[in-house]
């Protein structure tokens, strides 16, 4: 049984670029030297059910509870106070705090269980909205100023996994480009000149240690930040990275192990949980979805996620999944025109909704053809599908 009982900290003090070999070529990276005196030491300490009690750093003392539920409801530091409202089973309400790095927040949610909107203040907003796709990929966010329940003022237009696009017009907006790594994790944006524009390191469990730039919004494994609540939110749980712990238990139950509040069995270097639900890896997920019918739509969305040609050419080895190799044609194809990265994302997104189309019975080989015929361009946005 996995439990994390004690962590480390140290103080970062440079940052060099090496060069290393594998897989027959150079690669580079960034990495952080940081200094051998060790500045912070948190130990926790749990109940029989795995239930993350205490945690203690540098003589202060963090508490939780839980209802019958498993569900976490307080939290509790050197006089401050947050609690955690539930509703719908395991969806979070609001949280309410009096901790100074904290916001308090308030949430609604979809008959599907999707998250669509956020608030401070229910009475008076501004209120955040977002629309999903079929699947669990939000594709635009709304800022309304007022509290009419009218969803006003787009703000942004996502393409899941790569890009982001700040504007009221997804055709004339800025764009914003993800860098990821293995994990899907965005370590570094660029606009739409190549310049980047900010950069986020993480530890293993997804804290921020060191960061550069625009707020963090996307981040550790694609989730999305919510800075008001210290939380990444997933489709079916919340994830707290300064405890390396879920706030609720595993809707699966123990499908990674008899700890139901672990994030992906202790193991953060080589897994991550897209949804709440249980530990993935590349292969994992690789495999898995190229044995469904919407799976070569979705491996070449994967590979933009990941940005790695490599590991997407050794994932389709692997997979032998029919029409890959065409698919992977079309991809890299679109990635090698002029600016071929945005006229990438936009296939990808319509790549998306050839697979929902797919699902509703639409026959791959047609919406295949829709796709290719209106790749260049958003009208694969409305057309057809």
């Amino acid at each position: 049984m996995a439990q994390v009982l004690s962590t480390s900290s140290a103080t970062v003090t440079s940052t060099s670029k090496f060069a290393f070999h594998a897989y027959g070529s150079w690669r580079f990276d960034d990495l952080r030297m940081v200094s051998d005196s060790l500045t912070s030491t948190t130990t926790c300490s749990y109940d029989n059910a795995n239930e993350l009690l205490t945690m203690a750093t540098g003589g202060t003392n963090t508490t939780f509870t839980y209802d019958d539920w498993g569900r976490t409801i307080t939290k509790a530091m050197s006089g401050h106070r947050g609690a955690y409202y539930w509703r719908f089973g395991d969806k979070l309400k609001s949280y309410t705090t009096d901790f100074p790095d904290e916001t308090t927040v308030y949430y609604n949610y979809d008959g599907l269980g999707k998250r669509r909107n956020r608030c401070e203040n229910p009475q008076s907003g501004p209120v955040t909205w977002w629309r999903w796709d079929l699947g669990y990929n939000v594709i635009d966010e709304y800022t309304d100023s007022d509290v009419d329940w009218d969803i006003e003022g787009l703000t942004k237009t996502y393409i899941p996994g790569m890009a982001e696009i700040v504007g009221s017009n997804p055709a004339t907006g800025a764009y914003r480009y993800y860098s990821g790594d293995h994990l899907g994790s965005v370590r570094r944006m660029r606009d739409g000149n190549k310049t980047s524009i900010a950069t986020y390191e993480y530890d293993p469990y997804g804290g921020q240690y060191a960061f550069s730039g625009l707020a963090l919004n996307q981040g550790f494994t694609g989730h999305t930040w919510e800075p008001d609540a210290g939380l990444y939110y997933a489709p079916y749980r919340s994830y707290s990275p300064a405890a390396a712990h879920w706030l609720t238990r595993d809707p699966l139950g123990m499908t990674d192990g008899p700890n139901v509040y672990a994030y992906v069995a202790r193991d953060p270097v080589d897994y991550y949980d897209p949804l709440g639900l249980r530990k993935y890896d590349r292969e994992i997920k690789c495999r898995e979805v190229a044995r469904t019918p919407e799976g070569v739509a979705y491996l070449c969305i994967y590979i933009g996620h990941h940005s790695d040609w490599d590991s997407y050419k050794r994932c389709a080895e692997d997979c032998k999944a029919p029409f890959l190799e065409e698919c992977a044609g079309f991809v890299l194809g679109a990635a090698n025109l002029p600016w071929g990265l945005a006229y990438f994302a936009t296939y990808a997104l319509c790549l998306s909704h050839c697979r929902d189309a797919y699902i509703n019975q639409t026959t791959y080989h047609r919406a295949r053809k829709i796709c290719i015929r209106h790749w260049w361009g958003w009208k694969c946005y409305v057309h057809e599908l």
